[in-house]
């Protein structure tokens, strides 16, 4: 039954719209439930899925909604909703140094420069770096840190076991220094050995093409030739010489470091930053994020970071009382299986915590093409049709590639028939995603 449908400040901009404990307020497909009253100044609310606890006067953010709990009476709670829209003004700009910020909540708890480089003997070569970081690039390896860029040559020293002395007769036409590889050794605390069919070589189990190379840590192992006996192999380390050129980093984005013939380009970029504002954490890569109705974005030199506010307007609810056979907790009194009460809605699904539902297939998480290697953990509002397969997918608190890639991964997931009593039905839940490098 449904007992009423107003806007929300309608004739009471203070009290906002009265829905009784166990009762809910839905405007389309947000909906918000009052569960129960805890004391005199708290109540607690099921805001889609989750479940939070709420002082008079204090709002929560939900998605792109707030919800603000006015006053709590005998009989329910006087409530409010917003959407919040778009970014709508510029509130703060915060340099990325980590230091007191303008932003009252606010607070840079990491920032990390990273680099783009490239050399010009191979153009298409090009490679993002972090502080501390070692690139080598044919005989000359970059060092990177807070104050400058170091550039030394490589040099390589050949190696191989006993000592560095050649084992078995070198075929014509390869190098001297080199072995014949006819069973398990170590080198340098590498493990060597032919594979189990003898075509080829194997270093701490990765697998060397005949005639290439594979880089390990700074060992360097040749498969030159398969022979009757074994495999002739070429090995070198890479000693790190002195240095040969070392640049300030300054403030300028782009650095041309020569030696020699050579030139090697750095382009710097300040392109991730980990933040708390209020109580939520954020990690920001490239784009923008939202939090607590705010949106956080760099700037396009990625020296700032932005902090935009969202404008709100009213949304009206409509009041739907609890239903006859739950208590104020929610829970059914009678039945069994899935027989939760469901007056919280998103357009007639059935809202449920994603721990009452029972996943029949999820498939391994795949990494976003291009994606930083960072850890993300993404929420995802999925609708679920009768069968338990998904309709519709939504991610919140991450960003691209992320977001796209988590819905992706969502709609790969089945369910067992979500059900209240015997009655298979549209169910609505949020779940996570979470990015592991």
């Amino acid at each position: 039954m449904l007992w009423c449908c107003a806007a929300v400040w309608a004739g009471a901009p203070d009290l906002g719209i009265t829905v009784p404990y166990g009762g809910t307020g839905s405007a389309g497909r947000f909906a918000v439930q009052v569960v129960r009253r805890v004391d005199e100044d708290t109540a607690e609310l099921r805001v889609g899925a989750l479940l939070r606890s709420l002082d008079v006067g204090a709002e929560a953010v939900v998605d792109d909604h707030v919800v603000t709990l006015h006053a709590l009476t005998d009989t329910g709670a006087a409530l409010s909703v917003d959407r919040l829209e778009q970014e709508s003004a510029l509130l703060a700009e915060v340099p990325l140094d980590v230091g007191p910020t303008p932003l009252e909540g606010l607070e840079i708890v990491r920032v990390e420069r990273r680099f783009r480089a490239g050399d010009d003997a191979d153009r298409t070569h090009f490679v993002a770096l972090t502080e501390g970081a070692r690139w080598p690039t044919g005989d000359l390896e970059v060092t990177l840190d807070h104050e400058a860029v170091e550039v030394r040559r490589r040099v390589a020293v050949p190696v191989a076991p006993e000592g560095g002395r050649s084992r078995g007769r070198r075929p014509d036409g390869l190098p001297d220094h080199g072995f014949l590889l006819s069973g398990p050794v170590d080198l340098l605390g590498h493990g060597l050995r032919l594979t189990a069919d003898g075509a080829g070589v194997e270093v701490d189990g990765g697998l060397v093409p005949s005639g290439a190379s594979l880089t390990v840590d700074d060992l360097v192992v040749t498969d030159f030739a398969p022979g009757r006996k074994g495999h002739w192999v070429h090995a070198h380390r890479w000693d790190r010489g002195e240095v040969e050129a070392r640049v300030p980093l300054g403030d300028a984005l782009a650095l041309d470091v020569r030696v020699g013939e050579r030139t090697l380009a750095l382009w710097q970029r300040r392109d991730l930053v980990e933040l708390r504002y209020r109580d939520s954490l954020g990690t920001l890569v490239d784009g923008s994020i939202r939090i607590e109705g705010r949106v956080f974005r760099q700037d396009a030199e990625r020296a700032w970071l932005q902090v935009w506010d969202r404008a709100r307007s009213p949304v009206g609810l409509a009041v739907f009382p609890p239903r006859a056979d739950a208590d104020l907790d929610g829970k059914a009194l009678g039945g069994g299986g899935s027989a939760r009460s469901r007056s919280a809605t998103y357009e007639g699904a059935y809202v449920f915590h994603a721990s009452e539902l029972d996943v029949k297939r999820r498939p391994p998480v795949t990494w976003p093409e291009g994606a930083p290697r960072i850890a993300v953990r993404c929420r995802v509002d999925v609708r679920i049709d009768p069968a338990g397969v998904p309709t519709d997918a939504a991610a919140a608190n991450c960003s691209e590639p992320f977001r796209g890639a988590s819905e992706a991964q969502v709609m790969g997931w089945r369910w067992h028939p979500p059900k209240v009593g015997a009655e298979p039905v549209v169910a609505h839940t949020v779940v996570a995603v979470v990015f592991e490098p």
